[in-house]
């Protein structure tokens, strides 16, 4: 599934009785594929229309995962999740994958004196698999928690950015006056879809 989305439909649930099933990264063909990067994956169900309200969990006894959300660790292919809900009936089970994308500063300037600024040019990456493509037209949330971030004419504590069709984006970081120094591992991006939802990956459910 090319839009990062699975469901699985029709499946048959008695009450408190867990169902395993199994969140699986694919590549364009369909095949089995190793997560490139960690994986976040927003499980949710549906009964009909409604919300199904059931809970999801990494053992058939263990504790409700928070928010939904199960990981594919890099270099790993599934997981196995388990589904149960206090309410018998027919659900439709779906996963979305929710940050398969990896998004790359440089490494090589590591500090920056107080008040100087410097251009920092990274790039988005699409993951599929263990395919890895630059990804263009994607908004970048660019952070610092100090000194400044400027780009496209706008200057704060958080700016977005749009990558251009080659995968980069580049902005200004002007360190504080408060230190004799600036880290730029503290300077943090995060890929998004124009309207602002994480960019996903590929997914299915088995």
């Amino acid at each position: 599934f090319m839009n990062g989305t699975a469901v699985t439909s029709g499946v048959a649930v008695s009450a408190n009785t867990p169902i395993a099933f199994t969140v699986q990264a694919v590549d364009a063909g369909g095949n089995p594929v190793n997560a490139a990067v960690n994986t976040t994956v927003q499980l949710s169900d549906m009964l009909g229309a409604q919300p199904g309200n059931g809970q999801f969990r990494l053992a058939s006894n263990g504790a409700n995962l928070v928010g939904n959300e199960v990981e594919i660790p890099q270099g790993q292919s599934s997981v196995t999740v388990y589904y149960v809900n206090s309410t018998p009936g027919t659900y439709n089970l779906k996963a979305q994958a929710i940050n398969a994308t990896s998004v790359v500063l440089p490494t090589g300037t590591t500090t920056v004196a107080a008040n100087n600024a410097v251009t920092v040019t990274g790039y988005v990456y699409s993951i599929l698999g263990s395919s890895t493509t630059t990804l263009s037209s994607a908004n970048v949330l660019i952070k610092a928690p100090t000194g400044s971030i400027s780009a496209n004419g706008v200057t704060g504590s958080a700016v977005n950015v749009v990558t251009s069709s080659s995968g980069s984006f580049t902005f200004t970081y002007t360190a504080p006056s408060s230190a004799t120094t600036s880290t730029m591992s503290q300077i943090t991006a995060t890929a998004q879809n124009p309207n602002g939802s994480p960019v996903t990956g590929t997914m299915t459910v088995n």
